[in-house]
């Protein structure tokens, strides 16, 4: 465990050392489990639903110390019908050294969360998988108090970018898999070293709160079930 401690704490130091590397990751959905309930009241356009939904992508770019992650090959279940897909299109996350912001489309308008980069109090295990031929280490988030939730990330030390999906950040390496919820987790396919990377950080939209965006998602949602009653 010491060796593992030390050896963390070394790589971490390097991330400085590597910021002026450039490169693009991809990463794509996939299902922890296929298998259909039972009760489900259309079971082909359940199969579709997890066809489509493993294959959507998603690009990581890094551009020295920031980078931002954004769907790239976004989900289409024809005829005009995508309710899915638009949890995740139209959605950047931006991570330099001192600001996270979220950039999203929703109710015909461009948003701009902007909060300081999180403080992930990532618990950290000595357990590992491969991923892409790198050695990767198990970390844990997980709050039980306000808004719960418990992210599973999956990094690579001989990697040392603190950057990954979604906007998740800060650990000693970069994240190559993050798992939300027992039900899909997304993973790196590809990393593309000579790719040209142009971060930018966002500056159009209308500058909210994710307590205030939040508020008007759930407004909707209570809206879309009055129609229904």
């Amino acid at each position: 465990m010491q060796k593992f401690i030390f050896l963390v704490l070394f790589l971490s130091s390097q991330i400085q050392a590597q910021s002026d590397k450039n490169f693009v990751v991809i990463y794509k959905n996939f299902l922890v489990s296929k298998e259909i309930s039972p009760d489900s009241n259309n079971k082909v356009f359940a199969e579709k639903m997890m066809r489509f939904f493993e294959e959507v992508e998603y690009k990581l770019q890094v551009e020295g110390i920031k980078s931002d992650f954004e769907v790239i090959r976004k989900m289409s279940l024809g005829n005009g019908f995508y309710p899915v897909q638009k949890t995740a299109e139209g959605v950047r996350y931006y991570v330099d050294d001192k600001v996270f912001i979220e950039q999203r489309e929703a109710f015909d308008e461009i948003y701009l969360i902007e909060e300081p980069v999180a403080n992930y109090n990532w618990k950290l295990y000595n357990e590992t998988k491969t991923i892409l031929g790198y050695t990767c280490y198990k970390a844990v988030f997980e709050r039980t108090k306000v808004n719960p939730v418990k992210i599973e990330a999956w990094y690579a030390p001989k990697l040392p970018f603190k950057f990954g999906p979604k906007g998740y950040n800060g650990l000693p390496g970069l994240i190559l898999e993050i798992k939300q919820n027992d039900k899909h987790y997304v993973r790196a396919i590809k990393i593309n070293w000579d790719e040209e990377t142009f971060v930018i950080k966002p500056a159009t939209g209308k500058r909210i709160t994710k307590k205030e965006l939040d508020a008007k998602f759930q407004k909707a949602i209570e809206e879309m079930k009055t129609m229904r009653n």
